[in-house]
């Protein structure tokens, strides 16, 4: 099988990445960071090394206040997506949404920031959007929090407006942040470099800022599970192919099972069949003869129920994605014959690297040739009916 594997392109990746080196690794001279698409947004002088976690394990607490913005009703299921467990906390146990939202849209914290007792359970906080921040920018109890995470190492994140909240914490002194422009001058008083401008997503060590939230909500999410260290870009393998049975007639039913590696999560699996045309051994079609969509039925195997195809030869190709968009095509992994239910007596063909074994079958040439001509690298099943 062929994987032709991409990155979705529908989604902007440009994160800029700004992280501290350790005293030993220091070096003077830039490092450029290359993005997917190839180009290279920023000379980088710092560097860190983050163990990486499973992103199944990750935990982040989102610091909330009143007049919430609605692109948490966005940003909490793209992490849930991902498997993080999110935690709710602010100075109050009810706050009330902004101005765009329904004024019913109240939300109910897990636990008041003076209860959370235990920083060292979290991965991440994250300061949601909102239009003031005015309760977590009087509470001392919430400005102590998010100093004491920083101090910690943990990843702390804020989506626009909320950056001067880290400013009033005092955790980004000599770190380079976006964020709204309206709050320029406190980003500045406390000490940080300020990029202005609609800028993608910074990192700089365990601080992670955003301007434009709804612009940028995927690659912010992507930020932090970089600044974490879950975030990884390969796309899920297929490991093996079955056709269960083997042996099809235009009657029967069947189910195809995938067994598939993947190191965060698998978002999709689906397999798309194209009839063959022995005389050419090619496709009959660009287009599909049939597409399915594959379910977990357990950890790493993923399988779908196949209704009767028409008679023929077909081949398949797996496409899958993981939870980061991750994605890779897989053409040709499986080659079948579907024989009339008419017709009686069966023989098993096993085509292998460029061997035939298995049993000797009488076939006319060409149709020998064509599927020498259609096999791919693994193991293919083939069901010919005597001729």
């Amino acid at each position: 099988m062929f994987p032709d594997c991409m990155m979705l392109s529908n989604k902007r990746r440009s994160v800029i990445i700004l992280t501290i080196l350790t005293l030993v690794l220091m070096t003077t001279g830039p490092i450029s960071y290359e993005m997917r698409d190839g180009s290279v947004i920023m000379d980088l002088s710092k560097v860190t090394i983050t163990e990486t976690k499973s992103t199944n394990d990750v935990k982040i607490l989102f610091i909330m206040d009143n007049d919430y913005g609605a692109n948490y009703h966005f940003i909490r299921p793209i992490l849930e997506g991902w498997g993080w467990e999110v935690t709710l906390t602010g100075t109050e146990m009810t706050i009330e949404p902004c101005d765009y939202q329904s004024s019913s849209a109240t939300l109910d914290m897990d636990m008041l920031i003076s209860e959370v007792s235990s920083l060292s359970d979290y991965d991440a906080i994250s300061i949601m959007p909102g239009e003031s921040h005015e309760g977590l920018l009087n509470s001392q109890a919430a400005l102590d929090l998010i100093k004491s995470a920083a101090d910690m190492g943990i990843v702390v994140s804020a989506w626009c407006k909320a950056v001067r909240v880290l400013a009033a914490a005092g955790v980004i002194n000599g770190k380079n942040v976006s964020g709204h422009a309206s709050f320029a001058s406190e980003y500045i008083a406390a000490g940080a470099n300020y990029i202005p401008g609609d800028v993608p997503p910074v990192i700089d060590g365990n601080i992670v800022t955003t301007v434009r939230s709804r612009f940028y909500r995927p690659d912010m999410c992507e930020a932090i599970a970089r600044a974490i260290g879950v975030f990884e870009e390969n796309a899920p393998d297929v490991t093996s192919v079955q056709l269960d049975p083997i042996e099809l007639t235009t009657n029967d039913n069947s189910s195809l099972i995938v067994d598939i590696l993947e190191e965060s999560g698998v978002d999709q699996v689906v397999a798309r069949f194209y009839a063959i045309d022995l005389g050419t051994g090619d496709r009959n079609s660009t287009e599909p003869y049939r597409t399915v969509m594959l379910e977990n039925v357990s950890q790493a195997q993923y399988e779908a129920c196949l209704e009767p195809f028409g008679e023929g030869n077909y081949t398949v190709d797996i496409f899958t994605q993981d939870i980061f968009g991750n994605s890779c095509n897989f053409t040709d992994v499986l080659a079948f014959v579907v024989r009339n239910s008419s017709d009686s007596g069966f023989m098993l063909l096993v085509l292998g690297s460029g061997a035939v074994i298995g049993v000797t079958l009488i076939i006319a040439a060409v149709t020998i040739s064509n599927l020498i001509k259609r096999q791919k690298a693994g193991v293919y099943l083939v069901i010919l009916p005597y001729v």
